[in-house]
């Protein structure tokens, strides 16, 4: 349950450079060289770790090929303990793409026989092949303890198990040619045997094969094992027992159910020595529940998911748990510790995760538990990714464990939560509901804390992809990855907003807001994506000429034309548009009547409140301190600037702004420009507002930027207007800095 994004180890980094040099040797010297001398060529003896490490990586990407592991055939030059020759789930191509032949693996017993192993993983050779373990015998047979054959559903030859007389553990879960007189042969031999699992071996009936190793046998796992009362039997028999499960199948609760519920009270008093006992998904009856209370914390764990019928009776009130660790359903609690135990097994996960949904979206939760959850939680969406009843339900608890979340844990577990999210996005969005699940629990993210920088781009990317290609056409899906753009536009540094010009994301918000306009959906969709334009392009010129030349200002007049009374987006627009008025070279773009018609009146006072009527003026502002700029429009200057001038006058210097600076050189830039005293009454208010409503942030601001100076030269300007130095003498008063 680590974090998939802590640093891999040094030695991890080495073992995957020398598989992979391994890989081009063995492509690369193709009929030069004998693979089996390769080592003895290069004079190196290749330890222990080393080897089992990069046969067992090779393997697990599906790249072990026979080239490679002949390599490591000559025990004179490398020891092997370790054959982790396990074929993992899922189709059968590697890495590369390429499919893999029938026999893949096959032969790679035999290239190992010479040593003596320890260890061996056969896990999920599900194919047809003529493969046995008998080859082993030789050199392994008074080493080998353990031994994993998970799902080889084809095997048969069981028998050769049992020359491996020191054998401790033994995992033959899901063999389904195992039958009892298999499984005696297999264990004939066996005297050390401590761990046998033989869950889902769904032929095996009487388990007389436990006989033989009742006396050495400490671990049994007899998930969904259709036992028998002879089963049932031979099981109370290993009396040195510590760990036992006979859970059943969820949601199949039938008379084998029944059997195991039953049987709960022979096994409470056969097995003395037993600490965890899993009885997930059986029907437990009367005497089932007296023996499970009256054990009352003798077990350290005790596995109840599923389990129906069950009833605690106590004489306190607060009574004891049932056993140290309980994994159930009926708590968080107890479903974090079931997600810990049982994140292998799909139909398990299938039944918890939405039972977390449930609580997780309608309980408050203590911290230290969700810290254990989150974790939890992740690890098994990743390896049950390919499930959509799973990863649907599962992100939906991600996204409450992530709102409820406390500072604790947010920072820990963070980046990997964001780094899972994304990976599901990126793949084809089939799923409607998983992508509106991921893109939701960003935003989420994104409300907490800010998205490293590190992740920003690849979020972007598949955000720009939803909003292109949504899955079925969503529009939810459209809405979600905007909002999830506008939230990463309210916090960029420059280089980030560089990314957003060349990603696309630019563009793509103008292509939003101008078909929103043409098809006459003023919607939110469209209300946050001009949020967004006016975010992006605070303090970068460059997205201003983006939106400029994508017909910016064709839009702008084309939408208050045609919608005057929008003004939640009005508000947007001219935000946007006061950041291009701070960028001289775009002060021409500004030069048509309608444009300049529409700002001043604007910047009368109505309605829509002091925003609109402030924005405006600064805009207007921008473009009459420039002197270079050609006045070509209809309207005059001078008519504007009684407009602007009645109207900073009647506003109130205690009237709160939804508008944030990072800076206040576009302000201060106005206020110096002693040419025009009307933009200049209006800069110095908007100053002596921000300091008298806001006063930390923007007092620190003013010292910063050298605004106090500034304000110092207009107080003793004879030709300044008494008006403007009564604000300048506020903005600058002792007491606020």
């Amino acid at each position: 349950l680590t974090m998939s994004l802590q640093p891999e180890s040094l030695s991890n980094q080495c073992l995957a450079r020398f598989a992979n040099l391994l890989l081009f040797e063995a492509a690369w010297n193709v009929g030069k060289i004998r693979n089996e001398t390769f080592f003895e060529q290069l004079g190196t003896f290749i330890p222990e770790r080393v080897a089992n490490g990069v046969i067992a990586r090779l393997s697990k990407r599906k790249r072990a090929h026979k080239a490679v592991l002949s390599m490591f055939s000559d025990p004179k030059h490398c020891r092997v303990t370790q054959a982790h020759l396990f074929l993992p789930p899922g189709n059968r191509v590697n890495q590369e793409g390429d499919v893999l032949p029938p026999d893949f693996y096959d032969s790679a017993l035999d290239l190992l026989k010479d040593h003596a192993l320890v260890e061996i993983d056969l896990s999920f050779r599900t194919h047809e092949a003529d493969w046995s373990l008998a080859s082993l015998s030789q050199r392994s047979s008074a080493t080998l303890k353990r031994l994993t054959m998970i799902n080889c559903a084809r095997y048969a030859d069981f028998a050769a198990i049992q020359s491996f007389t020191q054998l401790r553990s033994l995992n033959l879960s899901r063999c389904i040619q195992l039958r009892d007189d298999a499984l005696a042969h297999a264990t004939t031999n066996l005297v050390h045997l401590a761990e046998l699992d033989l869950s889902f071996c769904e032929n095996l009936t009487t388990l007389v094969g436990i006989a033989h190793v009742e006396a050495s046998l400490r671990a049994l796992n007899v998930r969904c094992v259709p036992f028998s009362d002879a089963g049932l039997t031979a099981i109370v028999q290993c009396a040195g027992l510590r760990h036992l499960d006979i859970a059943g199948e969820p949601a199949i609760l039938d008379t084998m159910a029944a059997r195991r519920g039953e049987s709960v009270p022979l096994i409470l008093r056969s097995l003395a020595h037993l600490t965890s006992l899993d009885i997930s998904f059986v029907l437990l009856d009367n005497d089932s529940n007296a023996s499970l209370n009256s054990m009352r914390q003798s077990l350290q764990f005790l596995g109840l998911v599923g389990a129906k019928g069950l009833r605690e009776t106590h004489d306190t009130v607060s009574p004891p748990p049932l056993a140290s660790n309980v994994a159930g359903d009926l708590t968080v609690d107890q479903i974090c510790v079931s997600l810990r135990r049982y994140h292998v097994l799909d139909s398990v996960v299938r039944h918890l995760v939405p039972e977390l949904y449930s609580k997780v979206s309608s309980e408050e939760m203590d911290n230290a538990v969700q810290a254990q959850l989150l974790p939890a939680l992740l690890s098994v969406l990743r390896l049950h990714g390919a499930d959509a009843t799973i990863m649907v339900s599962g992100t939906a608890s991600l996204y409450h464990l992530i709102k409820k979340g406390g500072s604790d844990h947010d920072r820990v577990f963070i980046q990997d939560a964001i780094n899972f999210l994304i990976e599901c996005l990126e793949p084809k969005r089939a799923n409607v509901q998983l992508t509106k699940n991921c893109l939701i629990t960003l935003c989420q993210v994104m409300y907490k804390l800010d998205i490293p920088e590190s992740f920003r781009e690849r979020l972007i990317e598949v955000c720009l992809e939803c909003i292109k290609d949504p899955p079925s056409g969503s529009e939810a899906v459209v809405r979600l990855a905007v909002y999830a753009i506008y939230n990463m536009g309210c916090s960029t540094t420059k280089s980030q907003k560089a990314f957003m010009l060349k990603s696309g994301a630019v563009q793509t918000m103008i292509e939003i807001v101008d078909a929103k306009r043409k098809s006459k959906e003023i919607d939110e969709i469209m209300e946050v994506a001009c949020g967004f334009l006016w975010n992006i392009t605070d303090e970068c010129p460059d997205n201003c000429c983006e939106f400029v030349d994508r017909g910016g200002m064709k839009l702008f007049r084309e939408f208050c034309e045609e919608n005057p009374d929008s003004w939640n987006v009005i508000k947007n627009l001219l935000g946007l548009l006061g950041n291009v008025s701070e960028v001289p070279t775009l002060h021409k773009d500004f030069m048509e009547t309608e444009i300049i018609r529409f700002l001043t009146d604007c910047v009368k006072v109505g309605e829509e409140g002091i925003e609109v009527s402030y924005n405006s003026t600064g805009i207007l502002c921008n473009l009459i301190t420039n002197k270079e700029l050609i006045w070509t429009v209809a309207i005059s200057k001078e008519k504007v600037l009684a407009t602007i001038e009645a109207a900073v006058k009647s506003w109130d210097l205690s009237s709160q702004r939804s508008i944030n600076y990072n800076s206040l050189t576009p302000l201060l830039n106005v206020a110096r420009c002693h040419y025009c005293p009307v933009a200049q009454l209006w800069a110095v208010w908007a100053l002596a507002n921000l300091c008298q409503v806001s006063g930390g942030k923007y007092s620190v601001m003013m010292k910063k930027e050298n605004g106090l100076t500034l304000l110092a030269e207009i107080l003793e300007d004879p030709c300044v207007l008494q008006e403007v130095k009564k604000y300048a003498q506020l903005a600058r008063s002792e007491e606020r800095f």
